[in-house]
């Protein structure tokens, strides 16, 4: 959990550092970088909410085709 959020710390500071140098010099990386942050802001939000109301992940389900076990001849 501690590395987690250290991460966490860590690409946020990183995300405001390349948002204040891509606002400073009037750079074409300024609406990407904008676009990465609303981006984890909107799925960081909904994650809070999902636990915040009780609402747990479904485990995925895979869908696998019934076969039949093949036998293999040892002559």
């Amino acid at each position: 959990m501690r590395w987690r959020i250290v991460g966490i710390v860590g690409g946020v500071i990183l995300l405001i550092i390349g948002i204040v140098a891509a606002s400073l010099g009037s750079s074409p990386l300024r609406a990407p970088m904008i676009a990465i942050a609303a981006l984890v802001i909107l799925v960081a939000g909904g994650n809070l909410l999902n636990d915040w109301m009780g609402i747990e992940r479904k485990p995925q389900e895979f869908n696998r085709p019934d076969r039949e076990p093949t036998e293999i001849d040892d002559t």
